[in-house]
């Protein structure tokens, strides 16, 4: 007897799912002290001028905003003069108190310089103005996005791999559709969707080319740009061919 009927597969299962256990995705975004400094003294006459340069970093830029500057001036006279890496952002008198001043984003950096100054006696040449600021503050909102992204992996066996016929991911989704964004999943490097999904519903099948698959370890990404995520009921669902059973007489 001589045939060639290809490969004969011991695998008694045309279907297999590849289950993910639950998790989240998420943004946290809280205020953080970029620079304190507990006071600064400024004077100004005609034969003298006190200035102060403060230096502040922002670790994480493209993650911070809201920058701002606030102080208590305990003595002013004068107009006082603030300048951000050269650019001035406030001259004036100042009361007892002010109001917090909004650091432009166009001119903050990596490494920034607060310059403080103030403003000369005019022809009272006999007298001087000084600025006693305390408790000084750089304060932004920081987000952290180490939680907006997730990795799995599951394995496919080399007789599972040889036989595919369909492949699809699905997935159960709690999320505030208005507060979230995309959500983008890879399946070893290739994406795969990237929309938002539907929230607290399960989501349609997502098909997706058997090609992308390998024998052996397989890696499944999930990310976001912003929002919460609940990703519950993720799996991985494979078909196989039709398998060939034959017989000889």
């Amino acid at each position: 007897l001589m045939e060639m009927p290809g490969t004969l597969s011991v695998v008694s299962d045309d279907e297999f799912e590849h289950n993910i256990p639950s998790f989240n995705l998420y943004t946290t975004t809280s205020a953080s002290v970029l620079k304190e400094v507990a006071n600064i003294y400024l004077k100004k006459s005609l034969f003298s001028s006190e200035e102060k340069d403060v230096v502040f970093e922002i670790e994480d830029f493209d993650n911070t905003d809201n920058v701002l500057l606030s102080f208590t001036p305990t003595t002013h006279s004068g107009r006082l003069i603030i300048s951000l890496n050269g650019n001035e952002i406030f001259n004036a008198e100042t009361g007892d108190t002010v109001q917090p001043i909004n650091l432009e984003r166009q001119y903050l950096e990596e490494d920034n310089v607060l310059h403080f100054e103030i403003s000369g006696v005019g022809l009272a040449f006999w007298s001087s103005n000084e600025y006693a600021l305390e408790n000084l503050k750089v304060t932004a909102d920081v987000t952290d996005i180490t939680n907006r992204e997730s990795s799995h992996s599951f394995f496919l066996t080399s007789e599972e791999a040889d036989n595919l016929k369909t492949t699809d991911l699905r997935f159960f989704a709690e999320c505030d559709k208005d507060a979230v964004g995309p959500l983008t999943i890879k399946i070893n490097g290739n994406t795969i969707f990237s929309s938002v999904p539907d929230c607290g519903s399960a989501n349609p099948p997502i098909q997706f080319s058997p090609g992308l698959l390998n024998d052996g370890q397989n890696g499944l990404y999930f990310g976001t740009t912003a929002g919460n995520y609940l990703l519950d009921q993720v799996r991985v669902t494979t078909e196989l061919k039709e398998l060939i059973y034959p017989t000889y007489f």
